[in-house]
């Protein structure tokens, strides 16, 4: 993935490490570290005591802090004092079904013996038993201070959609109809059609209630895209020999092809990623093949003066959910939540 989204403004960096002041003024001990998972083997980020059938990521990160980290050391602590929580916090809570390369997260604990390196290597063992090896990954570890916190320290978070456009699951597809972004029927340039598109609603403050789903529990919502942008991608191919998985670039494989959709935002409200991806992919769509919802899109267009790039930033302008839908949650990914820096 790394090959595919690598915005040269936007890459992680690690927050201000504790000086020795911060040691002398805090008894915890603060890590950040970042997250890989696959989200179709977990019932989404948060805890969810009443699913039985797939675990959450936050408990399984929990449980393992809480083994690692936490539990010895409450057990022969003072009885006075409060336990340590092993709560985990995190930059961006992710569904059932979405997959992350670099989520942040953050622990603490009263362990002053802890360097990152300790946190990384009991992360490695404890995430190498079962078939957690196969799921989730902690991938960087840095220690931190007090300030930091995932939610609200973070500035950004990068999202990439990911579409197969010849996968024969239709429940894998987003845009309504797999057949229309096929490559036998002009697909570079819809994709091309749908970059312009995003790239109008880059840099405005823009209110996504209509691409929103569920209550609002922020004081507004006002999200700010600083990158929207929709591309064609090779994927990669893999080759197994003796064992080991290789990269190979030597014979490019059509059927390979996906459209990736990147977004950069400070803020996104719940599903708005996959509801943004669904209904921009939806309008393309009604230029192409209208039906009764996409004629009724094109009704409105024709009496309106809108520039035809600007039609999608005029659906959130007005809430208009005429073409609102939710692409499914197996091709979007976590990519990274950091700092401007």
């Amino acid at each position: 993935f790394d090959a595919i989204y690598a915005p040269s403004n936007y890459q992680f960096h690690p927050p201000r490490p504790p000086t020795q002041n911060d040691y002398q003024r805090d008894t915890l001990r603060h890590f950040c570290f970042r997250v890989a998972y696959r989200g179709d083997c977990f019932c989404g980020w948060q805890t969810q005591p009443n699913n039985r059938q797939l675990p959450s990521v936050q408990k399984t990160l929990e449980d393992r802090v809480d083994q690692l980290f936490v539990r010895s050391l409450n057990s022969s602590e003072d009885v006075s004092r409060p336990p340590v929580s092993n709560h985990v916090a995190v930059a961006g809570r992710t569904d059932a079904g979405v997959h992350a390369m670099g989520q942040i997260c953050r622990f603490r604990t009263r362990r002053q013996d802890l360097t990152s390196r300790m946190v990384q290597e009991g992360f490695d063992r404890v995430l190498s038993e079962g078939a957690f090896h196969q799921w989730l990954r902690v991938t960087h570890v840095a220690e931190v201070t007090r300030a930091f916190h995932p939610t609200f320290t973070t500035s950004w978070r990068a999202y990439v959609y990911l579409i197969d456009v010849h996968t024969t699951d239709a429940t894998s597809n987003s845009g309504g109809c797999v057949e229309f972004w096929s490559m036998e029927q002009g697909l570079v340039e819809k994709v091309a059609t749908l970059n312009s598109l995003l790239k109008e609603l880059e840099g405005r403050d823009l209110d996504y209630i209509g691409l929103s789903y569920g209550r609002i529990k922020t004081k507004d919502s006002i999200c700010k895209l600083y990158h929207a942008r929709a591309c064609l991608v090779q994927l990669a191919s893999t080759e197994e020999d003796n064992g080991k998985v290789e990269t190979s670039d030597d014979h490019q494989d059509p059927t390979n092809v996906a459209i990736c959709i990147e977004l950069i935002g400070n803020r996104f409200l719940r599903r708005m990623v996959r509801m943004l991806v669904e209904t921009s992919m939806r309008l393309v769509m009604s230029d192409y093949n209208p039906s009764r919802e996409h004629a009724l899109l094109a009704t409105k267009r024709d009496n309106t003066s809108v520039d035809n790039n600007d039609r999608l930033r005029k659906l959130v302008l007005e809430a208009d959910r005429t073409l609102a839908g939710i692409a499914p949650p197996d091709g979007l990914i976590f990519v990274e939540a950091g700092l401007n820096g």
